[in-house]
């Protein structure tokens, strides 16, 4: 089901994205659903390297008020609304007119090259991410290279959020908060364009997904497909646009835009998405015209598997990845498939599922509210790109229900770890589940009570 929608001085914009409510849109409690540990207010930072683990998350549960505050931070809607993809004909060729009243407002501290969006520093040379990732950054549970990829192409539009790019909650440092438009081309030309991206990515260890929209915890990459640039916070007229120097994926749930009209062909769409999505990816512009990631050149083209040239001035500038691409090429150039090869790996299929582990406490453990009552776990898996979400329970209502998107809540051992303080006597569940790029599911779960009398903890601790 469609409907029109006005956001600011924006021209009205169809979308068959189940929303549920316009309420999104008016400050209702609903708008402040994806608040949380995630949420950035003003200037967005530079999320090339994401940080390293802050945790044990610690609650406190002393109180009614404080487990209120607790809900309110920390459990977060896990439903994932649905693309209607099927319905896409009823919007074929209903192009809505651009924007005239448009200005670009990109995050303090950005600036736009072309279809790429990156930090200033970075833009001026005054700052370059490490071409090595730390190791300890490498050992954190999904961070590992090679690792599993899924890719959403967005057809249907939806509500997007300003924030740091985060895929599973709508949020997108290029947004232009409301309603994104929904493509207004025919299914059979999504289709084609659809199969053509696989093309492009097909020998690498990425799944495409189109009709399904991923669970939050799963990390994904997410292109919007339609629209135009007046529908982003960019100034300036792209084909496409995307976040750039995030070298070899360090983070791994991107939003990336590939502006299409009913008009747009599919290969255009396939090759705009693909050199989009390589930027997210940390690629930069090429000279090489058969490559996806140049300027120049028509038909369908490809990620190159040679060193090729970049470009730089004549492309207006670069996502400040050089000494990544310095690992495979000579000083100047890129290897597009060497790099995402490292990235993502082969396409062999993923036939293991991750593990979980709760380590403490034990299930049917009896504790005492005195102290700090420790909730570890592990999650693990063969290949990277594993997403999780913990969930605490107490006397059957939820405390703690999120997805940890930043891989923060986890202490010194990289274990998944809670702290509780001041927890009141009653029953409790603690849930650790996670899920790869093969939808393999995987979870653990203990139940414990605390009580006058029971085990001990362990003291100290603040909150977070």
């Amino acid at each position: 089901m469609g409907f029109d929608v006005r956001v600011g001085n924006m021209s009205p914009r169809r979308s068959i994205f189940a929303l549920g409510s316009l309420a999104l849109l008016a400050g209702s409690p609903l708008a402040h659903a994806h608040d949380g540990p995630d949420t950035i207010t003003g200037a967005i930072p530079d999320t090339a390297m994401p940080a390293m683990p802050t945790g044990p998350l610690r609650v406190d549960l002393s109180t009614p008020e404080a487990r209120a505050r607790v809900r309110a931070r920390y459990v977060r809607d896990q439903t994932v609304e649905q693309p209607d993809f099927a319905g896409l004909d009823a919007y074929a060729g209903e192009d809505a007119p651009a924007d005239p009243d448009h200005v670009g407002q990109l995050p303090e501290g950005w600036v736009q090259q072309g279809d790429m969006v990156v930090p200033e520093a970075r833009a001026d040379g005054i700052t370059a991410p490490p071409p090595e990732p730390l190791p300890a950054w490498i050992d954190i549970p999904g961070n590992k290279y090679p690792r599993k990829h899924t890719v959403f192409m967005n057809f249907n539009g939806g509500m997007l959020y300003v924030g740091a790019d985060n895929s599973a909650e709508s949020k997108s440092t290029l947004a232009k908060q409301g309603v994104y438009p929904t493509y207004t081309g025919t299914e059979a030309r999504a289709l084609a364009a659809i199969e053509a991206f696989q093309n492009d990515i097909s020998k690498y260890g990425i799944r495409v997904k189109y009709a399904k929209r991923p669970s939050k915890m799963v990390p994904y990459t997410m292109i919007m497909v339609g629209g135009s640039w007046q529908d982003t916070n960019i100034g300036d007229p792209a084909g496409g646009v995307a976040p750039g120097a995030d070298c070899e994926a360090r983070g791994q749930r991107h939003v990336v835009y590939t502006f299409a009209s009913a008009s747009t062909g599919s290969t255009s769409i396939a090759n705009i998405s693909a050199q989009e999505a390589g930027h997210a990816w940390g690629l930069d512009h090429s000279v090489n015209c058969d490559s996806v990631m140049a300027y120049c050149g028509g038909g369908d083209r490809s990620f190159s598997t040679t060193c090729d040239g970049l470009c730089e001035g004549a492309c207006q500038g670069a996502a400040g990845c050089k000494a990544t691409h310095e690992k495979y090429c000579p000083p100047g150039q890129q290897n597009e498939d060497a790099e995402l090869t490292f990235i993502f790996g082969g396409n062999e299929p993923d036939m293991e599922p991750p593990a979980v582990e709760i380590l403490a406490p034990a299930d049917g453990a009896v504790l005492s509210p005195d102290g700090v009552i420790k909730l570890r776990g592990t999650v693990s898996d063969d290949y990277g790109g594993v997403g999780w979400k913990i969930y605490l329970e107490y006397e059957g209502e939820a405390q703690i229900d999120t997805v940890d998107y930043k891989k923060d809540f986890l202490d010194s051992d990289l274990n998944v770890a809670v702290d509780l303080n001041g927890a009141p006597e009653g029953d409790y569940v603690f849930r650790i589940t996670a899920e790869d790029h093969a939808d393999h599911v995987v979870e653990q779960e203990v139940q414990f009570s605390v009580q006058v009398g029971g085990v001990g903890g362990s003291g100290g601790g603040g909150t977070r």
